[in-house]
């Protein structure tokens, strides 16, 4: 969900997370160690894959895997976030034992062995490829790759450093080019596909308006096809261990969570666990048994002969896929802390069995999953002896934990900042100790999330005062540790003009939670948008204070103080965020049109085509830099960027206005003019506009149309000297000087001392 920000800003308040698939193809020989591939898939949910019974389902690749191999019917994750659970599949850990708890925070520990390390001092050659900036090297899961790309530079821009991912067409080139090299050891590569996490794409070039109605379904329908070329690629290397896995779902409204983080139910922690390939194995086969992703690990290095590394969790699983045993269920855990980290809320643990899910927080949950699968019938309150039962077994699991803390990890300002966007806003130290049965619940929490959403949805269609009447209602009904519908009816007052309510708001939550940057932010953006520039730089300047390499404030301090006249102070900050962030977006906008507006025209060029190398749908680049480029005569290179900018944005006035007058410049009359009329339709009855297009007339020797420009400006504006005059000389030119007369005179009464209106009335009058 997204925290509002400035004109220029926004907040993004959704835990980021991922995944959910899993299966594996495997053909073993006993001649040599075979390659392995490891694909983990962003935020899939199990009941959204054909082979779980979704009729709507596009995902072929996966079907005839489960088809031709073993599907696990009750696989479950230990956390609805990204890379707490890939530290999982990498370390046959729970989250407690490796630290990582919630995305962003914390390195692995260089204790704790982890796949590719097991593997590469068995002889493997270890390579990944990751979408996500959340599974970034610095986080420790680099550790045992020769290759770790996590270049996002191909990333389409973000609104922070946090959220950034490339698309899985780009992962996938990258592993096959990897792939592709020739080597003489076995191979460990492991591909991360982001595609299936929210905001979702559309995917039209591939399947058109299919998913229309349901752009998740599509996300996973392309993810397929990603899978399926790793897939095809295996059609030449028969002997490999294929491992597509996953870490969780997607709420998508179950339980009034719109995506995950903060709840434990089916949706984000049961995930799609495939298996293909083994010799023994019937194929189409289904397994009920109760497994966690943390046994991963130990079934890999069971499958390649290697003994499973003590002190861990994970179990393999070798055994019940060959068919050898009966793979008995297991007792999975499962938490999130990112409701207390986020608001302050409840944190939540689990304990999955074979029929019952337990759940720890303000108020237990129990539910019966064979009875009630989609889990909305809470059972605690009628089977207390089960909730103290299950509750004992999570305790003593816990217990038995060798529980790590996480290594520091250097982030830099903007990585740090974009935190905030993940949530992380004021809602608890992470040094502090939460007392579950005294902090809100998530449950009771969640529902003024969605209708917040509501209202937010009105807001983006400018329906401001019916934002308003809703978050009103909103924030009288939830406790005040509910910021978010507080920030948002701030934002909505603010955008009516309600300056002294908005602020009224903003410095209740303050009251409560001083140091809630969001806040503070919102607070100073307010300032600014009143002109107050003084208050907002006090307030930015706040911000910064409580972290001074964070770049949203930063940002916004360079704006207020260009709008101050303080083009040095500006152009500093500007830099300064970019130094923090070179992809911070409009920031090579904000400083190119600073430069520009003080002459500086060289580097405002080369300001714009920065921005627009990693943002080439700029609107602002493409209009600034063809401006910039008409005015050093490189006509064509500035019809170009004018052009694109308004393919961008057809309904830009500025563009189609600047368009036209280089297409004047190219000679191009018939353009300009259709240019020229299209940014006057769009802003009907302005002089500007009008009076532009009428000298296109002129010099394209129409003078009846310039001459029905000219008059309807003088209808709206009958003192407009500039105008009166320009109609006069056409008048004159034409022939017609007992027209232009009366038009002279009236420009010399309004304006006496007009000089060429004197020359051409005497010139008129005295024709020798």
């Amino acid at each position: 969900m997204k925290i509002p920000g400035s004109k220029a800003l926004a907040f993004l308040l959704v835990a980021l997370a991922s995944l959910g698939g899993f299966f594996v193809w495997i053909r073993v020989s006993s001649e040599s160690p075979p390659d392995i591939l490891l694909i983990t898939l962003d935020t899939t949910r199990a009941d959204r894959i054909g082979a779980y019974g979704y009729q709507k389902a596009r995902t072929p690749v996966l079907d005839q895997l489960a088809r031709e191999g073993v599907l696990f019917e009750r696989a479950i994750s230990p956390a609805p976030l990204t890379l707490p659970v890939h530290a999982c599949l990498l370390t046959g850990l729970y989250p407690p034992e490796h630290g990582l708890r919630t995305n962003g925070y914390g390195k692995l520990p260089e204790q704790l062995p982890t796949m590719a390390e097991i593997l590469s001092d068995e002889g493997y050659e270890a390579g990944a490829f990751v979408a996500s900036f959340v599974l970034d090297h610095k986080f420790g899961l680099n550790r045992g790759f020769e290759v770790y790309d996590d270049n996002l530079a191909d990333a389409k821009p973000t609104q922070d450093a946090i959220h950034r991912f490339r698309d899985g067409r780009l992962v996938v080139d990258a592993a096959l080019k990897w792939l592709g090299l020739p080597r003489s050891q076995p191979v460990f590569c492991w591909v991360h596909l982001y595609d299936p996490h929210a905001p979702y794409e559309a995917h039209t070039a591939e399947f058109g308006d299919d998913f229309a109605d349901s752009l998740y379904d599509g996300e996973i329908a392309y993810t397929d096809l990603q899978v399926g070329r790793l897939i095809e690629y295996l059609k030449e290397h028969p002997r490999t261990i294929v491992i597509v896995a996953g870490d969780h779902g997607e709420s998508l409204g179950d339980h009034f969570e719109l995506q995950h983080g903060y709840t434990l139910y089916d949706s984000t922690q049961h995930v799609p666990f495939i298996i293909k390939g083994f010799p023994d194995s019937v194929p189409g086969t289904r397994i009920s048994s109760t497994v966690s992703l943390v046994d991963l690990l130990p079934t890999v290095t069971d499958l390649v002969g290697q003994p499973q590394p003590n002190g861990i969790s994970g179990r393999s699983l070798k055994a019940g896929l060959l068919g050898q045993s009966t793979l008995e269920s297991r007792v999975c855990y499962g938490g999130t802390d990112d409701p207390f980290l986020q608001n302050a809320w409840s944190p939540l643990r689990s304990l999955t069995t074979d029929g019952w899910r337990y759940i720890r927080t303000t108020r237990p949950e129990l539910y019966d999953l064979v009875a009630d699968p989609q889990e909305l019938k809470n059972l605690a309150s009628e089977m207390p002896e089960r909730v103290q039962e299950m509750d004992q077994q999570l305790i003593d699991l816990e217990s038995a934990f060798a529980v790590t803390e996480a290594a520091d990890v250097q982030l830099s300002g903007a990585e740090q900042k974009a935190l905030s966007s993940l949530g992380y806003i004021g809602g608890a130290s992470r040094e502090e100790s939460p007392k579950e049965n005294t902090l809100p619940d998530v449950k009771d929490m969640l529902p003024f999330n969605v209708a917040t959403q509501q209202a937010i949805d009105l807001t983006e269609q400018g329906q401001f005062a019916e934002a308003e009447i809703l978050l009103k209602k909103i924030v009288s009904e939830s406790p005040p540790e509910h910021v978010f519908s507080r920030l948002y009816l701030g934002s909505a007052l603010g955008s009516q003009g309600k300056y002294a309510e908005a602020e009224e708001i903003y410095k209740k939550v303050l009251d409560k939670r001083p140091d809630d940057e969001a806040t503070l932010f919102q607070l100073g953006t307010l300032h600014a948008d009143q002109g107050q520039f003084e208050q907002a730089v006090t307030v930015f300047e706040r911000c910064l204070d409580l972290d001074p390499e964070s770049t949203e404030p930063l940002f916004n301090l360079g704006l207020v103080r260009s709008r101050m006249g303080d083009a040095d102070s500006a152009e500093r900050i500007f830099r300064a965020v970019l130094q923090l962030d070179p992809m911070f977006p409009g920031a090579w906008v904000a400083l190119g049109t600073l430069l520009a507006q003080n002459g500086r025209t060289a580097e405002a060029i080369s300001a714009f085509n920065a921005e627009l190398e990693i943002n080439p749908e700029s609107i602002e680049a493409n209009i600034n830099l063809g401006v910039l480029l008409g005015g050093e005569n490189r006509i064509q290179e500035s019809h170009e960027r004018l052009l694109r900018a308004v393919e961008l944005a057809p309904e830009r006035t500025d563009a189609r206005f600047n368009l036209g007058i280089c297409e004047e410049m190219l000679g191009n009359f018939d353009a300009s003019i259709a240019q020229l009329k299209e940014a006057l339709r769009l802003q009907p009855e302005t002089d500007s506009l009008q009076l532009a297009l009428a000298n296109v007339f002129v010099r394209n020797k129409q003078p009846a149309d310039a001459t029905r420009e000219y008059e309807a400006i003088i209808s709206r504006s009958p003192e407009n000297v500039d105008v009166l005059f320009r109609l006069a000389t056409l008048h004159s030119s034409q022939g017609g000087p007992e027209k232009a007369i009366p038009l002279l005179e009236q420009v010399l009464r309004l304006q006496p001392e007009h000089a060429q209106a004197k020359t051409e009335l005497q010139r008129i009058r005295n024709p020798k």
